[in-house]
């Protein structure tokens, strides 16, 4: 892969590098480029314009080039002998933003002008062309779409949405970085990154310096304001969240921040603005989005620039431009309530770079309502008329406190990383950021046994109990070395050994452990805790999975009781133990009973959790299989159509058991073909299969988010016609899984029998199915000491006499 900001020259499709999240690629296509002094000074420029630069020689190959960016905002410079050849087939690409001819004789070349709008001029010196094309990537990056769609389900801040770019988590990580250290290591990191992104351009390296030199923390919002690369790569680390670039850039948040609230105090005590303005293109799609979530909030996901000027932000938006080239003109229109108390926002012309603008700056996360969408025919552009809210704002405030009380016990810097893992599910960057921090800590830091503890818990979220035990252990022996025997921290130690010896199915040990932390926990607690009930609720998980249902039910039971005394209700602590009393059930094969308390425990879910939380496809997937085992088509049909129509296709069934639940199906009743295409239109095909392009090529960091693109597909492959491609997506899901994790996970067990059906429904290859079902069988045997884990409790769906049956049968 070559180096972001080097030039390339000539490349086919396969050989174009995977540049770092650039908005904007600029192209030049010209038949005479050559390695004289003119085209190298050239290059050099166009560089220090703008990082990712392509340069072509042949308009086949250029083209080619464009259609494999289709997710760039591109900028040509065409040489003249090569326009009227190449602009007729490119003008029409969405990805083509601006065309500058660059040639000797202009009036050769004004026909195309006068036909093509986007070209932006017919140039004839060099200097000129520069000048436009800053002035075009300027505007391009000022014009990126800023704002995120979010319900407003999020009900509780206790349990929130994991793997979700939320609002809730965007307003949560921002704040948690500025509870971290502002000191010169900080600055240092981020003008690091700063250096190394630039290291091409002369032009930003020498603004870098100079932030080096002259800045002070009262210059942010100045800094911000400056075309430059502060700008470009704080709004690209937002835009993107690029955890590690927006970690990197904490220094310069918690000082654009501060001076945000700052300046914000001063507006309020004024409280003269009452309208605002921004102008902005955007495409068909963003549009069309506009245009569904009126009544609804929306949210920013960064700092969002606006003008008291509506002239000012006409010129921004490009009045004229309606729906040519799927582009659209849109005038924001800003109503600002001066009951406002949350959002900030600060009149910052006179600390801007151009104070003309008349620009007031919104700080991240800044909330809307959506109020209307309309065509204005007196400026002939799209208007759309939003007011400024502090509506969801107080389950952040909610949380905020919540995050207040951990920082009593555990340093801001750790806490950062225990968010990106429980919080954000960004595991291996949790697992890198708490490796990084034992490198640089000493040996006798208080942080230690957090570190300890937090890289631990990662290791179990990935299945590695061996190495979760190992820091689990490390965590301990500090906390005993350091704190009181009766302390919190070390129940909480011991709970976390004990999870893990009742998953590799050692229960003595686990019982042992769990033991040990009530007993102190009950010693130091004359009241009931819900470390406690969490216990109770182990100890009732444990016993489930030793086959023992009546000790099973009888500390579930407790822990429910216990968590309803201790918890509001509705609670996810609550319905995540209704669930497992259903296990229990199931596991008794009492079907009726644990379908009556998974729809118990679903339904308290729907009131708790927002509709996109993992927890709700994986318990319909419960309930869908104990209906499947009842053999009730009929009420699974009744069952699918109340939840679609009832949520708006939000929920996301869990892949694979509603893909093999409709093949079922298909016999029985021709609606469930329907019901499955309701759900999944061709849209979502095309949005996964885009996604898994992007994130396959990238790190191992990345390879759990192209695999649930993967298990998202095979779902759109149950018909007969698709099968086979089915079960090419479980195969490459199990590939992936054997790179990311260790060979007894239980994610590898699991795809080894998805795999395993698939040979069977697909190309009826018995011999392979049982060679997949023999090593999830060696899987689960080496995840546990004990037999009957393997026979009964979470494992139970695995039938290999079934399997044997049928095997045999066909075979003879």
């Amino acid at each position: 892969m070559l180096r972001l900001g080097r030039v390339n020259r000539d490349l086919c499709p396969v050989e174009i590098p995977e540049n770092q999240e650039d908005v904007v690629c600029l192209i030049w296509l010209d038949s005479n480029m050559n390695n004289s002094k003119d085209y190298f000074v050239m290059q050099e420029t166009l560089l220090e314009l703008n990082p990712d630069v392509r340069l072509c020689t042949e308009v086949n190959q250029c083209i080619d080039l464009i259609k494999t960016l289709i997710h760039k905002r591109i900028v040509i410079i065409v040489c003249g002998d090569l326009s009227y050849e190449i602009v007729p087939d490119i003008h029409m690409f969405r990805s083509i933003v601006a065309i500058h001819i660059f040639c000797i004789d202009r009036k050769l070349h004004e026909p195309l002008l006068d036909k093509y709008e986007k070209i932006v001029e017919i140039f004839t010196d060099r200097q000129s062309l520069l000048e436009s094309i800053s002035e075009t990537v300027t505007f391009i990056e000022k014009q990126i779409y800023a704002f995120n769609l979010f319900g407003q389900k999020q009900k509780s801040v206790r349990d929130p949405p994991r793997g979700s770019a939320s609002f809730l988590w965007h307003h949560l990580l921002i704040y948690v970085l500025r509870q971290l250290p502002q000191d010169e290591q900080s600055k240092k990191d981020m003008l690091d990154k700063c250096i190394d992104y630039y290291r091409d351009n002369k032009r930003e390296l020498k603004k870098i310096q100079q932030f080096h030199q002259m800045y002070t923390s009262d210059k942010a919002i100045q800094w911000y304001t400056r075309d430059c690369f502060l700008y470009r790569l704080l709004n690209r680390a937002l835009r993107t969240e690029d955890i590690d670039l927006l970690y990197s850039f904490r220094f310069f948040i918690i000082d654009l921040c501060n001076q945000l609230e700052n300046n914000d105090c001063k507006r309020k005590s004024n409280k003269t603005i009452s309208t605002l303005y921004r102008g902005q293109r955007i495409s068909k799609e963003e549009f069309e989005r506009l245009q569904k979530s009126v009544g609804l909030l929306i949210s920013t996901n960064g700092f969002l620039s606006t003008s008291r000027d509506e002239t000012i932000s006409l010129t921004f938006a490009g009045s004229g431009i309606t729906n040519n080239n799927d582009q659209y003109s849109v005038l924001f229109v800003i109503n600002v309530p001066v009951s406002l108390k949350r959002v900030l926002f600060a009149d910052v012309h006179e600390q801007s770079e151009i104070p003309s603008e008349q620009e007031i700056l919104f700080s991240h996360g800044a909330t809307f309502r959506m109020n209307s969408v309309d065509f204005d025919s007196n400026f002939n552009t799209w208007k759309v008329v939003m007011t400024v809210t502090d509506e969801g704002l107080d389950n952040v405030q909610e949380y905020k406190l919540l995050l207040d009380e951990l920082m009593q016990d555990q340093s801001p810097t750790v806490l950062f990383g225990a968010f990106l893992w429980r919080d954000m599910e960004y595991i291996e960057h949790a697992k890198k950021f708490f490796d990084e921090l034992l490198v640089r800590l000493p040996s006798d830091h208080s942080d230690l046994p957090f570190i300890y503890n937090y890289i631990g818990t990662v290791y179990y979220e990935k299945g590695e109990f061996n190495l979760a035990l190992e820091y689990y252990k490390k965590a301990y022996k500090y906390r005993q070395e350091r704190l009181s025997s009766d302390h919190s921290k070390i129940i909480a130690s011991l709970h976390n050994i004990g999870n893990i010896y009742c998953e590799r199915g050692d229960f003595d040990q686990a019982i042992d452990y769990y033991s040990r932390a009530l007993v102190i926990d009950k010693n130091k607690h004359y009241i009931d805790t819900p470390s406690r009930a969490g216990i109770y609720e182990a100890l009732g998980n444990l016993f489930r999975k030793k086959c023992d249902s009546n000790n099973a039910l009888i500390w579930l039971t407790r822990a429910y009781n216990m968590y309803t005394r201790l918890l509001p209700s509705p609670h996810p602590h609550i319905a995540r133990c209704i669930g497992n009393i259903g296990l229990v059930h199931e596991a008794n094969r009492n079907l009726d009973r644990a379908l009556e308390y998974f729809f118990q425990e679903f339904e308290m879910e729907e009131q708790c959790l927002p509709p996109d939380h993992p927890n709700l496809s994986m318990h319909l997937d419960w309930i869908i299989t104990m209906y499947r085992e009842k053999g009730e088509w009929e009420r699974i049909l009744r069952f699918f159509r109340v939840k679609m129509n009832k949520t708006k296709h939000k929920f996301v069934f869990h892949e694979r058991h509603l893909a093999s639940t409709l093949q079922a199906m298909k016999n029985f009743s021709p609606d469930a073909t329907k019901i499955y295409t309701k759900h999944y239109e061709l849209s979502m095909v095309n949005s996964l299969t885009h996604t898994l392009e992007i994130v396959s090529a990238k790190e191992k960091t990345d390879a759990l988010t192209a695999n649930r693109c993967i298990r998202r597909l095979s779902v759109c492959s149950v018909d007969d016609q698709k099968l086979e491609k089915n079960l090419t997506y479980w195969i490459h899901a199990l590939n992936i899984e054997r790179r990311v994790y260790s060979s007894d996970h239980p994610e590898i067990g699991r795809s080894l029998r998805w795999v395993g059906e698939s040979h069977i429904e697909t190309i009826r290859d018995y011999s392979e199915a049982l060679r997949m079902y023999s090593e999830r069988l060696r899987s689960f045997a080496r995840r546990s000491t004990n037999f009957k884990d393997i026979k009964c409790g979470k494992y139970s769906d695995f039938d290999m006499n079934d399997f044997e049956r049928k095997f045999v049968k066909t075979t003879i």
